[in-house]
């Protein structure tokens, strides 16, 4: 029989009492019939997993942001009281327009980190003949993205290039040359020396014999057009990279 007290409290799992003057004291054992959670709380209560941050989504913040204050601006124009604080959210509009301006540079600095982790921006050593080609002594290193950055300021050095990448090879052409095809800037028509460097003829009775391929949507296939554009000036000079030097 269950017992309940005044209050509609169960007195079922009082195992004793003892009385202090007027107050009654009981001692309360734990019921067996209280269901224990079958899941553990930090199973339920799990922290939300934090997405990603990528560049899209600041760059999508700050428009949403720009939007907020555009409106707010709108508001307080519009409205009788309209000095008060305008100017103010003018400034913090012009502030995120001055960061939504570091974004693409934040892209060229992942780029750059691609290129380190992929070996590309390591100084190794190179052939004398190289060395030769780009006037400096046969002991310094350079890394491939130097060595292509010679090669782009040799073919072609624009007038108004402020990349110091570039401009630190622009003794490579000191008049200007522009070996660039006239109609098709892709296509380059090199001098003997630049020939000479890449080993041009070669590459062209190659590609007659069939021996040259290329890989387009993950497959290989057998190049026929002999012309020189950027991307195979970029193939044929890396043979003037000694590989596996610096490897210990």
């Amino acid at each position: 029989m269950s017992m309940i007290d005044n209050n509609g409290v169960s007195l079922n799992n009082i195992s004793s009492s003892e009385s202090f003057g007027d107050t009654l004291v009981l001692q309360v054992s734990p019921s067996e019939n209280i269901p224990e959670a079958s899941t553990p709380i930090s199973q339920i209560s799990q922290r939300k997993k934090r997405m990603p941050i990528t560049l899209e989504m600041v760059m999508g913040e700050l428009d949403e942001m720009k939007k907020m204050l555009d409106n707010e601006i709108e508001k307080r124009r519009k409205s009788l009281d309209k000095h008060k604080g305008t100017n103010f959210l003018r400034g913090i509009r012009k502030r995120i327009d001055r960061v939504e301006k570091h974004v693409p540079k934040l892209k060229k600095i992942r780029a750059i980190s691609k290129d380190s982790k992929n070996g590309l921006s390591i100084p190794i050593s190179i052939t004398q003949e190289f060395s030769k080609f780009l006037k400096i002594d046969p002991d310094e290193k350079i890394s491939r993205i130097d060595g292509q950055c010679a090669l782009s300021a040799y073919i072609n050095l624009k007038p108004d290039e402020s990349r110091e990448k570039i401009l630190r090879w622009k003794y490579l052409n000191p008049h200007n040359r522009d070996l660039r095809d006239v109609n098709d800037k892709r296509i380059i028509h090199p001098n003997k020396k630049l020939s000479n460097l890449l080993n041009y003829d070669n590459y062209k009775k190659d590609v007659k014999k069939g021996l040259i391929k290329t890989n387009k949507k993950n497959e290989q296939i057998i190049v026929t057009d002999d012309k020189l554009e950027y991307r195979v000036v970029i193939r044929l000079f890396q043979i003037h990279f000694k590989k596996n030097l610096n490897k210990k």
